[in-house]
């Protein structure tokens, strides 16, 4: 088996793993863990079983059986692509409400957890992409005049 999973950009970047489970020391995961990274896919696991049965592939055989079937395997898979998201907590007065769902808007952030209380105070929960993250914060700043706390 070969495993790749996570991306350079997120915390704990990239863990790759692989086993020959009992083949010859480079013969099946490697090729397999090839055949994943060869295809650019990541949170991806690939298996091969092989029934052996009397013809003995040597090395370059058993490389070429677990890396190719992992290769065409993995070239027909469906795959989805996998957008990292943050989620957010924060209090303002409920005044603010527009140009907090207004920034939500702006950065496709989808809202949660919406609490008014008696104080006049909004607590709301959104999730947006984590590449927007930062600006969108910023925008919410901006247009509440800094009356925002973003909470843990």
């Amino acid at each position: 088996f070969g495993f790749v999973a996570g991306v350079d950009e997120m915390p704990g970047g990239v863990v790759e793993r692989c086993s020959d489970d009992g083949e010859p020391t480079g013969t099946g995961g490697l090729p397999i863990l090839g055949g994943i990274k060869g295809e650019g896919l990541s949170d991806t696991l690939c298996a091969v079983v092989r029934y052996s049965g009397g013809i003995k592939l040597g090395a370059g055989g058993l490389i070429r059986a677990y890396g190719g079937t992992a290769r065409l395997v993995l070239r027909d898979a469906p795959t989805e692509i996998l957008i990292p998201k943050s989620t957010i907590r924060l209090s303002t007065s409920s005044s603010n409400a527009g140009c907090i769902y207004d920034a939500a808007r702006k950065f496709n952030a989808v809202t949660s957890d919406e609490n008014y209380s008696a104080d006049g105070k909004l607590e709301i929960s959104m999730v947006c992409e984590s590449s927007f993250l930062e600006d969108m914060m910023e925008t919410m700043k901006d247009s509440t005049r800094g009356d925002v706390t973003f909470l843990d």
